[in-house]
């Protein structure tokens, strides 16, 4: 069989996978053959190859999904690596981030789809970043002394909240230099309804008394 393990989409529709030649593939699991193959432009005519591939909901909803895959160069330690995020109607790239200087070899998604990570081959470096846009939430340097040949994130629920130490999300790793570590990303500073109604309503008598001393 020519194909990597599949990865099945939130829905069970679809399913992912990549082909011993290193191709991004999508297949119609109800029809039984392949629905997608993904494919890019790389920057200044170098060859890339997929490396991973994996599902993710959007906002925890199992009917709405992307694919995202890391993609490393052919015979180039020089050239970025990069995250992609595709959209699933067009099988086309929405967002991507490269990695400079990286071997990329590792890819999770987080249950409820907010939260993506990558893993370095030689770097023993873990990103992980914001689904939605893809921007860097956490760069943890020397994670491993080696290639990383693993991530997965802890579940997101609130349930396992005690388990993540409360983060908003916490994704292990590991290595063939036989740690197993633990990545936080901490939860992001919110302020409650009724501080928020008290914020509004101070601006809303500082902007009346200011009219009312410039007698408007």
């Amino acid at each position: 069989f020519p194909y990597t393990t599949l990865f099945r989409s939130p829905d069970n529709t679809k399913a992912a996978s990549i082909s011993k030649d290193r191709r991004g593939l999508v297949w119609d699991l109800k029809k039984g053959k392949k629905h997608a193959e993904l494919g890019w432009e790389p920057p200044a005519g170098l060859k890339y190859c997929f490396k991973r591939i994996k599902f993710g909901c959007v906002e925890g909803d199992l009917k709405k999904y992307k694919v995202y895959t890391i993609s490393n160069p052919y015979g180039s330690s020089k050239a970025s690596a990069f995250l992609h995020k595709w959209n699933t109607q067009s099988y086309t790239v929405e967002r991507h981030v490269a990695s400079p200087g990286l071997t990329l070899s590792a890819l999770a998604v987080s249950d409820n789809g907010n939260f993506v990570a990558t893993g370095s081959m030689s770097e023993g470096i873990v990103e992980i970043y914001a689904a939605f846009n893809l921007s860097l939430l956490k760069r943890v340097r020397n994670a491993h002394s080696t290639f990383i040949t693993g991530l997965e994130f802890l579940p997101t629920s609130e349930e396992s909240a005690p388990s993540r130490g409360f983060s908003d999300a916490s994704v292990v790793s590991i290595s063939v230099d036989h740690q197993v570590c633990v990545h936080h990303v901490q939860r992001q500073a919110t302020i409650s309804m009724f501080w928020a109604m008290v914020l509004v309503t101070g601006v809303l008598i500082l902007v009346f008394m200011l009219c009312s001393a410039l007698g408007l």
